[in-house]
């Protein structure tokens, strides 16, 4: 299998939990299938207000305007759930996925998936704290769950969220980018709502807690009605603070749904929780689990909330109730749905959250994260098979090639070792992934660890010509070699590199050897000796 298609169905509304949820799966299973050789084509489907969202993660979102959207603009909610049925059922017809997860109501929000759901080869069902047995599911909706090829229930221990804790930043950059001068730090993620007097009380609290020495992060999600604040000592977060950031702040005040719960108790930041409690809704027994631990504390109105911030909670206590994150799990289980197990489990050895921190710290773009698995996150074990088996028929061919080990490198030493060779030589990450990626196209014998070792020979040597699209060039001019190990020709063409005056001397040097199309073993066994008549016969080549 080259290529799947997974379709992610989060029909949410102003609540952002499922949508996230859905985009911290489908980028672990991007990075799974971009090791084991598969293109995985992923989209979203979803009427939830954060879906620019997805295109932060790189990821394409179909949105359809929400319910409250609907209700705003004057719409007949009738006719809106008749053409979302329809338009949600032709997008499913299209795409025809190979595994489609639906993010809790077995029929959907609007019952319309009863149909559409034999139009996806395989279905995944996840549900949240209120489990696959809920009162709240009608006959015909529990009856749907039997539909599902896998149902999968989120465990309050190990919730699925969208960055792992390598991944988050160190304090003092998250305090830059979010512009904190004061000492404490507060993020306020609420919509206004969730108390008697509404936005404007919220921004009183807000203007209070400046005047008290905070510096004031206000969250205005999906939702919140109130006017931009910029000003100094708050910082205006529109759509989504990122996860990553989370480490700047030192307390923060939720009204404790799913999202915003766990990604603070996750990073470790105590919480003065102000939920907006309806019926059966299952924040409020997460709350009180977190208020019991002494990771935060629980609000009756907007007034409480300067108070209860001078002791908010523990950050220790916090990350108790949130010490792991599902994510990685919960997306191998999926895709083991139609890829082998085996290959799974070897992706999810390889690609590790320590393998993200190393992006992380180096500062590599979510591009440039899939360029790199791509190109130096090792070998599935099924493409490291075929790789010896071609090297066993060019042997029995009696062809002298490489030994390979019987099993395959793991990418993160390769990774670190990569990135750090680009800073070191002050070479930007686009331009040191092109260059790797022109030479080991020359070297269909090359993988992960020998190509790094061959580009940790020659960009060395060809840094100080200070040219790199120069560089670019020559790479590309060199010819393939198919019984050739990349590594070996690193070593060789990075000592010749040595002698020459320059960049323009080397090329008219190598062009002189090629002629017309010399295979690379003699170009480098005749460059080592020169490029007259007489070196070429010193180096038993015809002239």
């Amino acid at each position: 299998m080259n290529r799947i298609r997974i379709v992610s169905y989060a029909l949410n509304g102003r609540w952002m939990g499922p949508l996230m949820r859905q985009l911290a799966l489908l980028r672990w299973m991007r990075r799974y299938c971009s090791y084991l050789g598969i293109r995985c084509e992923a989209w979203v489907i979803t009427a939830s207000e954060a879906d620019p969202l997805a295109q932060r993660e790189g990821l394409c979102a179909l949105s359809f305007p929400s319910r409250e959207r609907m209700r705003e603009a004057g719409l007949e909610e009738v006719r809106y759930m008749a053409t979302a049925k329809v338009w949600i059922q032709s997008i499913l017809s299209s795409l025809s996925p190979d595994i489609l997860i639906v993010d809790g109501h077995p029929a959907g929000s609007m019952r319309e998936l009863g149909k559409a759901l034999q139009l996806a080869k395989n279905r995944v069902l996840i549900q949240g704290e209120k489990g696959f047995d809920s009162p709240t599911l009608t006959g015909s909706e529990g009856g749907l769950i039997s539909r599902y090829n896998q149902r999968i229930q989120i465990q309050s221990n190990s919730p699925i969220l969208i960055r792992e804790r390598e991944e988050l930043l160190p304090r003092e950059k998250a305090r830059k980018a979010l512009g904190i001068h004061s000492d404490r730090a507060v993020y306020i993620t609420l919509r206004g709502q969730e108390s008697d007097g509404g936005t404007a009380e919220l921004i009183n609290v807000a203007q209070r807690l400046k005047a008290e020495g905070w510096h004031i992060i206000l969250g205005a999600g999906p939702g919140y009605d109130g006017p931009p604040i910029h000003e100094p000592g708050i910082s205006y977060a529109d759509h989504f603070l990122p996860m990553e950031l989370l480490t700047g702040v030192d307390a923060a005040v939720s009204a404790g749904g799913y999202h915003s719960f766990y990604e603070l108790m996750y990073v470790g930041v105590p919480t003065i929780f102000l939920p907006d409690i309806r019926s059966g809704d299952p924040r409020i027994g997460r709350v009180r689990r977190a208020e019991m631990a002494g990771a935060g504390r629980l609000a009756r109105s907007l007034r409480e909330i300067p108070r209860l911030l001078e002791d908010a909670g523990s950050p220790k206590a916090a990350r108790v109730l949130a010490p792991r994150n599902g994510a990685r799990e919960i997306s191998a289980k999926i895709l083991s749905l139609i890829l082998d197990k085996g290959e799974v489990q070897a992706a999810m050895d390889a690609i590790t959250p320590t393998l993200l921190g190393t992006f992380k710290r180096h500062n590599a773009t979510a591009e440039q994260h899939w360029r790199l698995l791509e190109l130096l996150g090792g070998e599935s074990p099924q493409k490291w098979k075929e790789k010896r088996d071609a090297l066993e028929d060019l042997k029995a061919l009696g062809l002298e090639v490489p030994e390979l080990a019987e099993t395959p490198p793991r990418p993160h030493g390769l990774a670190q070792r990569f990135l750090s060779l680009c800073q070191t030589l002050d070479l930007p990450l686009d331009t040191g992934i092109r260059l790797t990626q022109i030479l080991q196209n020359r070297f269909p014998l090359a993988h992960s660890e020998t190509t790094v070792r061959a580009m940790e020979a020659l960009l060395p040597a060809f840094s100080r010509f200070d040219n790199w699209d120069g560089v670019a060039r020559f790479l590309h001019s060199l010819p393939n070699a198919p019984g050739e190990a990349i590594d070996v020709f690193g070593r060789d063409f990075s000592t010749w590199l040595q002698t020459q005056v320059s960049l323009e001397d080397a090329v008219l040097a190598f062009k002189t050897i090629q002629g017309k199309g010399r295979p690379l073993p003699q170009i480098l066994k005749a460059l080592r000796h020169g490029t007259s008549a007489e070196a070429l016969a010193a180096a038993d080549l015809p002239t």
